[in-house]
């Protein structure tokens, strides 16, 4: 889909952000995304007995990446706004005219922290470049 034709809402964006704790992100992987209809899917599901839910972007490669993730401050993307539904919109400039965009992982930041259930746990924070 052409960026000029893609719209999309974001109201319904849920900032959670779950899936980097389970999902194996490493640097130097390559990702493409394409605008349409199933770029952004909302998620709920149980983790470790606790309800979460996020919305995700899914790339080309059908893996999913958070949006909080794709929209964090500091994560190598220039993305403008001070909401994450400003952010995802700033996100979604980034696509070039035909709808495409391929980010690389350049850093992972792996840090310990007590999940919610009180359990320890390992949060990942990805960095970004466009390529």
């Amino acid at each position: 889909m052409k960026k000029a034709d893609f719209k999309i809402g974001t109201d319904d964006v849920v900032n959670g952000d779950n899936e980097p704790t389970i999902f194996p992100f490493t640097e130097g992987e390559t990702y493409h995304f394409t605008l349409g209809k199933d770029l952004l899917r909302n998620r709920v599901e149980y983790i470790d007995d606790i309800l979460c839910k996020w919305t995700e972007a899914v790339t080309d490669e059908q893996v999913a990446i958070s949006v909080r993730q794709l929209t964090l401050r500091n994560n190598g993307l220039r993305l403008n706004g001070k909401t994450v539904n400003q952010r995802v919109q700033s996100f979604l400039t980034l696509f070039d005219n035909d709808g495409h965009l391929t980010l690389r992982i350049t850093k992972v930041i792996e840090r310990e922290w007590t999940k919610p259930n009180g359990k320890p746990g390992l949060r990942k924070y990805l960095k970004f470049e466009i390529i």
